[in-house]
């Protein structure tokens, strides 16, 4: 199973902007923890991380993980599958 993790976060202020930016669709995991691939820059809490989870249907999937949003991913997700 290849974990899918969605964007979970825009920062794109209108659609109309100069700035705005595309994001690939292709899911891009680094080593490091779950939540620092969430959240590179911690900018939110984690009880925000939780809420964005838990609306993309994968808040059981990462509490069960051994230590949730401080799981170490591998390279590419490699060890999620």
């Amino acid at each position: 199973m290849t974990l899918m993790v969605p964007i979970l976060f825009s920062h794109c202020t209108h659609p109309n902007s100069r700035d705005f930016v595309t994001n690939s669709q292709d899911p891009v995991l680094f080593s490091g923890t779950l939540r620092m691939n969430l959240d590179p820059f911690d900018a939110y809490s984690d009880e925000q991380i939780w809420q964005a989870l838990e609306h993309a249907h994968l808040k059981q999937f990462v509490r069960s993980l051994p230590a949730a949003l401080h799981y170490e991913c591998g390279e590419g997700g490699q060890n999620l599958r």
